[in-house]
């Protein structure tokens, strides 16, 4: 019976069918791998094409000093960087495709904001070559026969002070070994009186600038030492008299000498008062 079987058409028809299906669907689920690309060779001749680009840069009068960068793959050459112009750019990638090798260039110069017209005034200025002139120099006016590059001179000092005493000396300025005759602030010399002259004020005379009263009189003065003495009871058995100087002479008795201190500083601050001073007896 199963031979029978295995040699109808139609059952060897089927089972071929089955397995066809059968390598099918593990051919779907486990597909080769795709085959590795092929490498490129690289020729000596594109490794050194980018600095070949470089190099024609070099060479170019407009080129020389403007930063391109140069990028080579596969032939193609790829130039940017900042450039001052369009004629700049169009001129960098048309010297690019001028070398042997280039097949191709993409150009992603781009041109750079202009500059200030003042900066671009002052580069023009100092550009190699650019001889020195005074006509441009604020305030200062060539003579219309200048030659070329003419420069005015310096005016002379203003002040005779800034120029040296003599070429070639040193001066040296140093502190005089001797006093002269004593001078007062206004400027005169104070000269020595005579033996005949009358002798001097109480007092003396006040000396220019030394700290003396307001003017106040001394009736003013001494009710504002008693106004002192009456506000504070401590300071009740202390006397106080003027001097004609403004000098105050304060004398009593107190039971404490810091009461003796506090009254000769308020003593003090009262306008038209120069010092005070204490009898040494006032403590008790």
């Amino acid at each position: 019976m199963f031979a029978h079987l295995l040699t109808s058409k139609t059952l060897r028809t089927v089972a071929a069918l089955a397995c066809a299906a059968t390598a099918g669907q593990l051919l779907a689920a486990d597909p080769l791998p795709p085959a590795a690309p092929v490498a490129r060779p690289v020729s000596l001749a594109e490794l050194t094409l980018g600095t070949t680009i470089q190099m024609a840069f070099d060479a170019d009068p407009v080129l020389r000093n403007v930063p391109i960068l140069v990028s080579v793959v596969d032939r193609g050459a790829v130039i940017g960087g900042a450039v001052a112009s369009e004629e700049i750019m169009r001129r960098a990638e048309a010297v690019a495709r001028a070398v042997p090798g280039v097949e191709s260039v993409k150009n992603t110069c781009f041109v750079d904001v202009s500059p200030d017209p003042l900066l671009r005034a002052l580069a023009s200025k100092m550009k190699p070559g650019n001889e020195p002139t005074g006509v441009a120099l604020p305030g200062v006016v060539a003579p219309p026969a200048a030659p070329a590059g003419y420069v005015p001179k310096a005016p002379p000092p203003s002040s005779a002070e800034l120029v040296a005493v003599a070429p070639g000396k040193t001066v040296v300025v140093q502190h005089p070994s001797t006093l002269n005759a004593p001078v007062n602030v206004l400027g005169a010399p104070v000269l020595p009186r005579p033996s005949g002259a009358p002798p001097l004020p109480p007092g003396g005379f006040t000396a220019p600038g030394a700290l003396t009263g307001i003017g106040s009189k001394p009736a003013d003065v001494l009710a504002a030492v008693a106004a002192i003495r009456a506000a504070d009871p401590r300071f009740a058995r202390l006397t106080a008299e003027m001097k004609p100087d403004g000098a105050v002479l304060v004398s009593g008795s107190v039971s404490h000498a810091a009461d003796v201190w506090d009254f000769a500083g308020a003593v003090r601050k009262v306008p038209g008062v120069t010092r005070v001073t204490l009898d040494p007896n006032t403590v008790k």
